[in-house]
């Protein structure tokens, strides 16, 4: 199968995701905190990870949650959650693009950041994340 058709023979899944995504209750943080959490981690134990760290405030009390959900470098990533959190970030309004060249988040490189921008925006975002759990 071509890339065009894999794309358009899940557009509809793709796009049933994305509407989920904009409809959920979690903060632009919570969803940044996640795009830090998932570098390196499978799916599952991203997700683990980030609900565990959720209830914590201190760095030792979320690399600890992180640690235990199997979570990647989680003092690294309780360390840039902390600061992420301690920042007034100005969130993508238009262009992830121009907003992911711009604002530097802790712990988010370029991917990342796209990846956080279309979890902000999944359905009007003007930049991709084809994440590894997508292709599938």
């Amino acid at each position: 199968m071509d890339r065009l058709s894999w794309t358009y023979d899940r557009r509809e899944l793709y796009l049933e995701w994305c509407s989920h995504i904009a409809d959920s209750p979690h903060s632009r943080y919570a969803k940044a905190e996640f795009a830090i959490i998932s570098a390196h981690c499978s799916f599952d134990i991203a997700i683990e990870g980030w609900r565990r760290a959720q209830k914590h405030h201190n760095r030792q009390a979320i690399a600890e949650a992180l640690f235990y959900s199997g979570v990647f470098a989680p003092g690294l990533k309780a360390k840039y959650i902390v600061e992420l959190r301690r920042m007034d970030v100005e969130w993508p309004t238009g262009s992830v693009k121009r907003w992911r060249d711009t604002v530097k988040l802790p712990g988010l490189g370029v991917c990342k950041a796209s990846f956080t921008g279309c979890l902000i925006d999944p359905l009007g975002s003007d930049a991709v994340c084809v994440d590894t759990h997508i292709q599938a």
